[in-house]
């Protein structure tokens, strides 16, 4: 059976917030802003494994620095996502 996957970008004011859905569910979350990245994907055990990255703005996307890799439930995930999102907004 086929799921339809959905990515979507969202900018709220200086964070981009880039969602891949599979269904109803989330399974990849990228949050940009004040410098850092968080690279966030559903892993096949329910919880989501998160990449804290340093980036440099001239070079988006390349010469990143893992700063920390968490693995969250998903409670802890959407709580860790929202303070983030607030600061980094």
């Amino acid at each position: 059976k086929h799921t339809h996957i959905m990515t979507t970008t969202t900018t709220v004011k200086g964070a981009t917030i880039i969602t891949t859905h599979e269904g109803h569910d989330l399974i990849e979350a990228v949050l940009i802003g004040k410098g850092r990245k968080l690279d966030c994907w559903k892993k096949a055990n329910g919880n989501y494994s998160v990449s804290l990255e340093n980036i440099d703005a001239a070079i988006w996307g390349n010469g990143n620095k893992v700063l920390r890799i968490y693995e969250l439930g998903a409670t802890e995930f959407f709580a860790y996502w929202d303070k983030k999102l607030n600061e980094w907004k």
